[in-house]
């Protein structure tokens, strides 16, 4: 079973720097993941100390389902 390791994604941030949540970020970070069979996130999925909870997982709900799929 092939495992795609990723981290430090920080999804959610209110400035836009999580990279990973839309555009070429998120393209190439499908790509590698699509490689895989198996996703292990090792720490930092959400950024939270900008905003509340709710808001976070709004913003980062498409990417995080991306990843699932």
């Amino acid at each position: 079973m092939t495992t795609t390791i990723v981290s430090d994604l920080h999804l959610g941030t209110h400035g836009g720097f999580d990279l990973a949540r839309s555009g070429e970020g998120a393209e190439r970070l499908s790509e590698a993941l699509s490689e895989g069979e198996r996703v292990v996130v090792a720490g930092d999925l959400l950024e939270l100390r900008e905003l509340p909870l709710r808001a976070v997982l709004d913003r980062a709900r498409p990417a995080i389902e991306r990843i699932g799929r």
